[in-house]
């Protein structure tokens, strides 16, 4: 008997992770990789670096070398006497590290009302490629300093599929921008999950459409640092590249990625406080300008008061939480925002809709927008 059946040119790709076996007695190795804590300690690279010093010059990147190491090279640590005392001593330290409690910093700072980071950008290390310079190592020290010192915080920022650019030079001498594809199975990064262990999503209403972002964690030592991204069947093809790339060119994406770090970040923080009962979080300090601005105003609570100082710095309150925020490039603000103006309108009537006037919200969006630029264009 013949059956006819349908067939198609499209493969069935079915995705796997292989994942090597490492030896029970250096099992504490993908502890220490899925923390970046040992690219601040040279005694901790070193143990990835015997794996193989050649994959190490190339990759920098201790998950990596530990899913391309053979049986072989681990039996060979295994009877290397010096490695094993290294491994003991890396081990002790970071258990001892991680052991140490973070501490208050005042009755309003502490293990149980942390500071709340937001950052575009974060350079922890070449192998986490989410960052461009030094906006981004300024945001990576920052989490370094907090988990050395035990100070209360999370990190808060975006996960890119392909971060930015990378300088090639062809055969005729012109540079190429690349982007690489981050392959996030590499990255010491976890989904953050709920009660019922689903994937946790932020969610944004956007003209005419949600947009939904998915939360990974990062563990920078002590400290969390939390990433969205929107590559999610939930959201359109064109959504699902909002963070794609770092400092996007095109201006409305770069505007849609500001609103998610800003809006998205503050929801993302009521999702956590009420996922982790008794953690709330009480001074957000915002390195980016633009991020300021999401948050200060395209998602303003009824709750919300304001008071505009007349210095660099935007101070809110919010339910007795406070908000110091500091613009790292004021100019790069004025021009993210230019040509900008159906999603400007967008946003007046979302905000008239939630109770203010039109004036004040007209008011309070362009109010550091024009102080900022005329101090820009004042040199």
């Amino acid at each position: 008997r013949v059956l006819s059946t349908s067939c198609s040119a499209t493969p069935f790709l079915r995705p796997i992770m292989a994942v090597a076996e490492v030896p029970e007695e250096l099992s504490r190795l993908r502890d220490i990789a899925r923390n970046v804590w040992w690219c601040w300690h040279d005694k901790a690279k070193a143990l990835f670096m015997a794996l193989s010093p050649s994959q190490w010059e190339s990759w920098r990147n201790p998950l990596q070398i530990l899913e391309r190491a053979s049986t072989e090279r681990f039996r060979d640590l295994l009877d290397n006497e010096d490695y094993m005392s290294l491994y003991r001593e890396v081990v002790d330290k970071f258990d001892a590290y991680m052991a140490e409690p973070i501490r208050a910093l005042s009755a309003d700072v502490t293990p149980e009302a942390p500071v709340a980071y937001f950052s575009t950008e974060y350079g922890l290390n070449e192998s986490i490629p989410i960052y461009s310079g030094g906006l981004g190592v300024l945001s990576g020290d920052h989490l370094k300093s907090a988990s050395d010192m035990a100070i209360p915080l999370v990190g808060v920022g975006l996960l890119y599929k392909n971060g930015y650019f990378r300088q090639d030079i062809d055969a005729d001498g012109r540079q190429v921008a690349q982007y690489p594809i981050n392959n996030f199975a590499l990255l010491p990064i976890s989904m953050v999950y709920d009660a019922d262990k689903q994937p946790v999503y932020v969610q944004l209403e956007l003209p005419g459409r949600l947009l939904f972002a998915r939360v990974w964690k990062l563990a920078v030592g002590r400290i969390t640092l939390y990433l969205m991204d929107t590559d999610t069947r939930r959201n359109t093809d064109e959504d699902r590249r909002i963070t794609d790339k770092l400092y996007e060119a095109n201006r409305e994406v770069r505007l849609l990625q500001e609103m998610l770090l800003g809006m998205g970040g503050m929801r993302l923080l009521r999702t956590l406080r009420s996922l982790m009962t008794g953690k709330r979080t009480k001074d957000n300090d915002i390195c980016h300008g633009i991020p300021a601005n999401a948050v200060s105003t395209v998602d303003p609570p009824n709750d919300f008061t304001r008071r505009v100082d007349s210095r660099d710095r935007l101070f809110l309150r919010v339910e007795n939480t406070s908000f110091s925020i500091d613009r790292h490039a004021p100019h790069r603000m004025v021009n993210a925002w230019r040509n900008l103006n159906g999603v400007v309108r967008a946003f007046i009537k979302r905000c008239a809709q939630r109770g203010f006037t039109t004036k004040f919200c007209i008011v309070l969006f362009f109010h550091r927008l024009i102080v900022t630029g005329k101090r820009r264009q004042e040199g």
